[in-house]
């Protein structure tokens, strides 16, 4: 199977995000972690909204990821977005939304359960997010994660959540 070497159209992104059609390894630039960092400081009031901000964590995750890799251990701070996070996760729990669910899972190789969110079938992902012991105790929406990695395709999720979330804008601004 040959591999893309282009970003997918915003009509492909979704095929790559649903894990549908492979693509390579996109690297985060700092205009990505600058939109993801800008992301996370707006008010979450709709699923296009915490779709948005889920895929930003994405993006910030995938940063840090590489540039601890890179040797830059000092990158471990910008771990602070989990807190956001877990706000988010708050918030929907508060607020359920249709195509939204959540569940906990309890690694047996590490000491923080892993956090997935799945929103209308894209499932994301964090470890160590604050408030998710709560989540495991109640563990009432466990699922089977789908198994599709939005790390290495990070900025495409972005793109994707951002497109879906202007989409949902133009369509507000549009409603009488």
């Amino acid at each position: 199977m040959e591999l893309p070497t282009e970003t997918p159209s915003v009509a492909n992104l979704e095929e790559v995000v649903r894990g549908r059609v492979a693509t390579q390894t996109i690297p985060v630039t700092d205009a990505d972690v600058n939109e993801a960092l800008a992301a996370l400081k707006r008010p979450c009031g709709s699923k296009s909204e915490f779709r948005y901000q889920l895929a930003a964590g994405v993006v910030l995750n995938a940063w840090i990821e590489r540039e601890r890799a890179a040797g830059f251990p000092q990158r471990k701070k910008f771990y602070a977005f989990k807190r956001r996070i877990g706000m988010l996760l708050r918030w929907v729990v508060e607020n359920p939304i249709p195509g939204v669910s959540y569940w906990a899972e309890d690694l047996s190789d590490s000491r923080q359960p892993i956090v997935y969110i799945r929103v209308d079938g894209v499932d994301f992902s964090f470890h160590a997010v604050p408030g998710c012991h709560e989540l495991l105790a109640t563990n009432q929406y466990a699922s089977v994660w789908s198994g599709v990695r939005l790390k290495p395709i990070a900025p495409l999720v972005l793109g994707w959540a951002r497109h879906l979330l202007e989409v949902d804008e133009s369509d507000d601004v549009a409603s009488p």
